[in-house]
């Protein structure tokens, strides 16, 4: 069942005229959310460090946010028809990378998030690589409807198979019952799983190899089937530039690192 939270901001109204809302009203994006600690997640503070800084960059422009939690297909599919399963409007998601058969569909933000993507791997099953050539014949643990763009260029030349199935949850279990060979995450998400889904024995038997497969970027997306999308994109673009400029980026950051949207 899903949650909705709407989130009060402060500010005045930028949009008017744009939205169709009362002159009183603040304008209001609808957002899908899903499970992707530590950045999204229903039930860390403010929603993730992701959730955390889409809020506050429409705050700083006098936009009020609203999260729904899905899945992560249904959000996905939600945002594409820009509905929710009860008509409502659904301006879009968060956070996603770029691909070219989404931006047929999406309006992609500035850089919301910044993560690298490493390989994951089992002590009791050894990896170590440099080109995608020596992950040749590896099977590659992935979650349902994940993008992993260059090991998905791997896949459809032959060279790995990318296993998909369940939830972000469920991948480290795949790898330490040794039904795949390694896990590509980003590495504030690995460490997420790692510390919050194994046990102190099974910790220990987690390792990931150094090398980066991809410095991976991170947006929010708007549907173009939402007609307020065109006018929301650049406003989201400027407070986000604002919220970097005055260093509530940076302290959001900060917290990150330390652990804070962990709890």
């Amino acid at each position: 069942m899903r949650t909705r939270i709407r989130w009060a901001v402060l500010g005045v109204c930028l949009l008017l005229g744009l939205l169709c809302l009362p002159a009183q009203a603040k304008p209001l994006v609808r957002l899908a959310n899903g499970e992707w600690p530590p950045y999204l997640s229903e039930t860390l503070p403010h929603f993730g460090f992701a959730s955390d800084v889409v809020q506050k960059a429409f705050e700083a422009v006098g936009v009020e946010v609203e999260y729904e939690f899905f899945p992560w297909s249904r959000a996905f599919s939600y945002a594409l028809q820009g509905r929710d399963e009860d008509g409502r409007v659904l301006h879009g998601t968060l956070v996603w990378v770029y691909t070219p058969a989404r931006a047929v569909s999406f309006l992609y933000s500035d850089v919301v998030i910044e993560d690298s993507e490493v390989l994951f791997y089992s002590r009791d099953n050894p990896l170590d690589w440099s080109e995608m050539e020596d992950l040749r014949g590896k099977i590659i643990g992935g979650a349902s409807g994940a993008a992993y763009l260059l090991l998905d260029d791997a896949e459809a030349a032959g060279i790995l198979t990318i296993e998909r199935s369940g939830g972000y949850e469920s991948l480290f279990v795949r790898l330490l019952h040794g039904r795949v060979d390694a896990v590509p995450m980003v590495t504030q998400v690995g460490r997420f799983y790692v510390e919050r889904v194994l046990n102190e024995e099974e910790r220990k038997l987690i390792a990931w190899h150094p090398k980066v497969i991809q410095h991976r970027q991170y947006h929010l997306i708007l549907s173009k089937n939402v007609d307020e999308s065109k006018a929301l994109m650049p406003l989201f673009n400027k407070g986000l530039a604002a919220i970097r400029k005055d260093g509530t980026y940076a302290g959001l950051l900060a917290d990150l690192y330390a652990g804070k949207y962990d709890r």
